[in-house]
């Protein structure tokens, strides 16, 4: 008895997997891709997302983007780290007077969207005094915001930093004194490359111009977030936040290479340990628009060309390939884009079939580009033509009176709920409703078995 007992709900289950199972196969539309489009450093394309649609049969779209490698990111963030000790006095007016001619450089070179900071660095051991029109400030650590980061602006302008950097008595600042030959120019860069407020996704440069060897402080004298202020934690910092540091020596003549006093860091390593030519004295004006164009601009040629790889589909709604469409792209190949260089156009063209050869015309194609980096397979762009042949209703027939072939009478109540829920509905309306039948054979199967048993 147990085993007939179990027949139907066994079979019942069978009918409920197959069911299931059709419903689950059914095919399902796909979605538009949703991988995020990324920002890459120095590249831009005039439109990283587009669409469009082919209307009728025989129709075609194109749609277009193009590429340039500038040899600055759009959104540039520069903070300038200046030596402000008496020595300094000569090449600081030089400095701030190439920065404005710098600032016109970097908007020519693609930095749409520019943003300065000014921090000025003696000695721990002086104070700073700034005279009655600038802000007085003290402080133990040795430095000074004379600007914080901010962005280019109406109420910031490349005029405004000249006047910012304008020699006051001969100085752009009173000097902070010094007294000892090493600075804390170790300190004052590990203090900004830590805590400068650099904005998300932005090209980070900091400038740090001195003339002396610096000194190696440790906590409590100076501390950045905790830890000692030394050329490996500056080093750390400049990391992690994927900084550019480019030290200028400012002294006049190549930087010596004898060793600096017992725990200090003498100017020559201090340049050499960020890569840059110990041997390198700018001294005028002109000289120091040079330098800081080709570091920060030109980044001595080592900013890299970018290839960029196009990959075209043409799928119908189940993902398969469609014949109903026949596209290109133009160029097709991964395809280079340098700094500074020529544009790169990518086109993609496509056009639809005749209605009368048109293999699927209830089904929506879809071609879709994607422009990805070669070498880290960031998306850059995408673009998406789609053609829905039968998307638009027919004319109306106009008004009907009565029944007609064309016209039959509705049926009351709605009509089908399967018919009405199209192709995967309609399977689902089914499962549920053999459930439904399956639950109750299986109630009444039991009563019946009772009732024996009795």
């Amino acid at each position: 008895m147990q085993s007939r007992r179990r027949v139907i709900p066994l079979a019942l289950t069978a009918v409920l997997t197959v069911a299931v199972s059709l419903a689950w196969a059914a095919p399902m539309a796909s979605g538009a891709p949703t991988d995020p489009i990324q920002t890459v450093p120095r590249l831009t394309a005039t439109t990283p997302e587009e669409t469009a649609s082919i209307t009728a049969p025989a129709g075609t779209a194109s749609l277009a983007t193009t590429m340039t490698m500038t040899n600055v990111s759009s959104e540039t963030d520069i903070v300038f780290i200046l030596d402000n000790t008496g020595s300094m006095s000569y090449n600081l007016a030089h400095i701030g007077q190439a920065i404005s001619d710098l600032v016109a450089n970097l908007d020519a070179a693609g930095g749409s969207d520019l943003a300065f900071g000014i921090y000025f660095f003696g000695d721990v051991n002086d104070h700073y005094w700034i005279q009655a029109d600038r802000s007085v400030t003290d402080t133990s650590a040795g430095g000074l915001w004379i600007l914080p980061l901010q962005p280019l602006s109406a109420t910031l302008t490349p005029a405004d930093i000249t006047t910012l950097l304008t020699p006051v008595s001969g100085l752009i600042y009173p000097y902070t004194g010094g007294g000892d030959d090493p600075e804390d120019a170790i300190l004052a860069g590990d203090l900004v490359a830590a805590n400068a407020g650099w904005r998300t996704g932005s090209q980070r440069e900091l400038v740090l111009a001195t003339d002396a060897d610096s000194h190696v402080r440790t906590c409590p004298t100076a501390c950045v977030n905790g830890n000692d202020p030394t050329l490996a934690d500056f080093q750390a910092n400049v990391a992690a936040n994927n900084v550019n540091v480019t030290i200028v020596n400012a002294a006049g003549y190549p930087a010596p290479t004898w060793p600096a006093a017992s725990g200090d860091v003498s100017l020559h390593d201090l340049i050499t340990t960020f890569g840059e030519d110990p041997t390198a004295a700018p001294a005028t004006s002109q000289d120091y628009l040079d330098f800081l164009s080709n570091e920060i601009i030109l980044q001595n040629a080592a900013v890299a060309p970018i290839d960029i790889v196009p990959t075209l589909s043409v799928t119908y709604d189940d993902g398969t390939a469609s014949t109903d469409v026949t596209a290109s792209v133009t160029p097709a190949v991964a395809t280079q884009v340098t700094p500074g260089g020529a544009s790169v156009a990518f086109t993609v063209n496509a056009t639809a079939a005749d209605a009368a050869a048109l293999v699927r015309p209830s089904e929506t194609t879809t071609v879709y580009v994607e422009y990805t980096v070669q070498t880290t397979g960031a998306i850059v762009a995408r673009q998406t033509i789609t053609f829905a042949p039968l998307a638009a209703p027919p004319p109306s027939p106009g008004p009907q009176v009565g029944p007609t072939p064309a016209n039959p009478p509705r049926a009351t109540g709605g009509g089908s709920l399967a018919a009405s829920a199209g192709p995967t509905g309609g399977i689902i309306v089914w499962v549920l409703v053999l459930a439904a039948v399956g639950a109750g054979v299986a109630a009444g199967w039991r009563r019946f078995s009772h009732r024996r048993a009795d």
